[in-house]
């Protein structure tokens, strides 16, 4: 069975508006008087500071009063570094943020252009360090790179927020200061809108396990992709028993969440060209199943399916810049769990292509990367990039890692380690590992349905408590 749509109980991961716009609301928060903000560049060679064409102007607007403080910061500016100042115009705070050498240039060995690279840097510390200071608006110094400016403003004015319930933030919202020439207002949106794909695959990656199962994945894929032009398929596990994909089922049938398998395409390029392959793993919590893994190491165990994100936010990058090329992936989600149905230390699985696999471990992590290779081959797909266990692999496009994802769950249903649950009240709670000692909400069994590390319970007194330990009472 495939789904174009799936099944409407299911809620969307988050909103998603104003694609086209250059600003961007990252989470919903509390209300806050309004601050606004700005981030200036200054270059730095041998402990002398000089500021950027729009440092300069701002600085001469404001009667000098930026460059009276370069002075007293020239031991303390470095690359990377930034510094907030008042009563600067208009602006609540102005943040001078250091970029390096004027004369950063490209290396040939790192592949990395670092005059680009080092603008990313300053602009992130800066607009970090507004946002930390109660920013909800930021202009943005673009020395001559707005794509490179935009994409780390973005990143820096992120936050997840989404499940807490007390110091709630204000939106954040970034601009390019003095956008008024149609190039720099060009380059600013298409830095953006990789930034807030890279946040999206952020989002996706930090969401607690039982709010981010395999149908929340695909449901997500769904949402966001297909008004994008791209061919999203999700297939159930009735169609992956049809297509005796044994190996993903073995790490999946721990689990009593349904495993999905994810067909994504994009045409962007004539029907003569090859398609390019992304290959990740959409596991969306790993425990490590029998082969049990530490708490502490569980705990973040959420983000096994970041490599799944980081594919769909690739997608999403291509569709939204109409790229020229063909790109077609294959996402194989699920959760490894432990149950009485789960894989065991020494089974052999069959893969898609018929060659057997023996499991010396639990193999969690490498299993579903298997059949979404061999489901790749067989769809005759060109050029092939794998995501496996974090390894950073360099891809035709503006991604640098593509990291392993899918669920590695404790058991089918129970909760998972930074699981976030909503209370009557609405209150959310975020566990980070297992007390049944304190919170005695049922038993603590490794089942298909016990509570998972990391889980979030809401208290008869509307507290959120995170599961921290592994006590029983």
């Amino acid at each position: 069975m495939r789904f174009t749509k799936l099944f409407p109980s299911v809620r969307f991961v988050f909103r998603r508006q104003n694609f086209g716009n250059v600003t961007r609301t990252y989470y919903a928060g509390c209300a806050e008087a309004e601050k606004k903000g700005l981030c200036v560049c200054v270059y730095e060679d041998n402990k002398q500071l000089e500021l950027s064409p729009c440092g300069q102007e701002v600085d001469q607007l404001s009667g000098g009063k930026i460059s009276q403080q370069l002075n007293a910061l020239a031991c303390e500016l470095k690359l990377g570094k930034s510094f907030a100042i008042t009563e600067i115009m208009d602006y609540s705070s102005v943040a001078i943020a250091c970029i390096g050498s004027r004369g950063a240039g490209y290396d040939p060995i790192e592949g990395l252009d670092e005059s680009r690279e080092n603008l990313r840097w300053g602009v992130g510390s800066g607009v970090r360090l507004l946002r930390e200071r109660g920013c909800v608006s930021v202009e943005v110094d673009t020395c001559n790179a707005p794509d490179a400016a935009a994409e780390a403003a973005e990143l820096a004015a992120w936050g997840f927020e989404m499940f807490k319930t007390e110091e709630c933030k204000a939106p954040c919202h970034v601009f390019a200061y003095n956008a008024h020439c149609d190039w720099i207002s060009q380059l600013w949106l298409e830095g953006a809108i990789r930034g807030r794909a890279q946040n999206w695959a952020r989002t996706l990656s930090d969401m607690p396990a039982n709010k981010m199962t395999p149908v929340d994945l695909a449901q997500a894929a769904l949402d966001c992709l297909c008004p994008l032009g791209v061919h999203v398929e999700a297939y159930d596990r009735e169609w992956i028993e049809a297509q005796r994909m044994s190996a993903f089922l073995a790490v999946a049938k721990g689990s009593c969440d349904t495993p999905m398998f994810l067909e994504c395409a994009y045409k962007g390029a004539g029907p003569d060209l090859p398609f390019v392959l992304l290959a990740a793993k959409g596991v969306t919590f790993d425990s490590g199943g029998l082969c049990l893994k530490e708490t502490h190491s569980m705990v973040e165990n959420r983000g096994s399916m970041a490599g799944a994100a980081v594919v769909l936010a690739v997608l999403e990058v291509i569709a939204k810049l109409q790229l020229p090329i063909n790109v077609a992936a294959v996402i194989p989600i699920c959760e490894n769990m432990v149950s009485g149905q789960c894989m065991k230390v020494g089974d052999v699985v069959t893969a898609l292509n018929g060659l057997s696999i023996q499991l010396p471990i639990n193999v969690a992590a490498v299993i579903p990367i298997c059949e979404n290779m061999v489901s790749g081959q067989c769809m005759k797909v060109g050029d092939v990039v794998t995501a496996l266990n974090g390894l950073s692999i360099q891809l035709p496009i503006n991604v640098a890692a593509v990291i392993p994802i899918c669920e590695n769950m404790v058991s089918g249903q129970c909760m998972k380690v930074g699981d976030v649950v909503t209370a009557l009240n609405g209150l959310s709670i975020q566990l980070p590992i297992n007390v049944a000692a304190v919170i005695p909400i049922c038993e603590n069994m490794v089942s298909g349905q016990c509570m998972k590390v990391g889980d979030v319970v809401t208290a008869l007194n509307g507290l959120s408590i995170q599961v921290s330990n592994d006590s029983c009472p």
